[in-house]
């Protein structure tokens, strides 16, 4: 037996190791993520609360409205950044969403500089399969799942207006891509432009950068809704007697 079952009962590293295959895991693998997981949950108390509002929105509403208002919401500053603060703290999948922002960023640039898409046609295909690819890594605590399947709605919906071939798509998904990768690869705009050659598209890339801070900077005005009615709720319950309310943001 691993030494890490001497400071684990033996009953419970048992349990552990039947969990642990049920997850194709090994034992320490999966001890090390649950500990991680629970280091992570007592350092990002100030994010997870954002995230934590955002879901029930999410949950209640935000998932049945137009793709567009969806993504504008999460691409809002304090948004964003505590969904990839958190993302942040579990290696696998920020190394994918990573190489998934860098995608994004170079495909939304060259489509915004009017390249044909066999261009990057093959891009739009490695896309996918990572995203297919996050969906199915396990996660055992609530800030990184809600985390998750928030970002990655995001990225689908955004991946849906580019293949409508919608209006703002590239500017949206510049914004995404580029937050990604710096907060999950941690390097600076400048390096990335840098790093990946993306001098030949300065007017894109000036053009984008502005309405990147226009989209991340836009004011957000909430205000708190029934979870079981949608009517706008004075105190702490409904008129209708609910108590569970969520809220939405009126500014997008």
């Amino acid at each position: 037996m691993p030494s890490v079952s001497v400071w684990i009962n033996p009953k419970i590293y048992k349990y552990l190791e039947e969990l642990a295959k049920f997850f194709n895991k090994k034992p320490n693998r999966l001890i090390k993520e649950i500990i991680e997981d629970k280091v992570m949950i007592e350092g990002i108390e100030n994010y997870y609360s954002v995230v934590r509002e955002l879901y029930k929105w999410y949950y209640y509403e935000g998932n049945n409205l137009s793709n567009e208002i969806f993504i504008r919401r999460i691409l809002k500053k304090r948004n964003i950044e505590s969904i990839l603060s958190i993302i942040s703290f579990h290696d696998d999948i920020k190394s994918i969403l990573k190489t998934l922002g860098i995608l994004m960023l170079i495909v939304s640039i060259k489509s915004y500089a009017g390249l044909p898409e066999e261009n990057f046609a093959t891009l739009k295909l490695i896309k996918y399969d990572l995203i297919e690819d996050v969906k199915h890594i396990k996660v055992y605590s609530l800030p990184l799942l809600y985390s998750k399947t928030l970002w990655i709605r995001c990225i689908e919906k955004i991946r849906e207006l580019s293949m409508s071939k919608s209006k703002n798509w590239e500017s949206l998904a510049f914004t995404a891509g580029l937050h990604a990768v710096t907060i999950l690869g941690q390097e600076t705009p400048e390096e990335i432009y840098v790093k990946y050659k993306l001098n030949e598209f300065e007017r894109e890339w000036n053009d984008l950068i502005k309405q990147m801070i226009k989209i991340v900077n836009k004011e957000e005005k909430l205000i708190p809704k029934c979870a079981l009615c949608r009517n706008i709720v004075s105190g702490e319950k409904c008129a209708c007697g609910n108590t569970e309310i969520f809220y939405d943001d009126i500014n997008l």
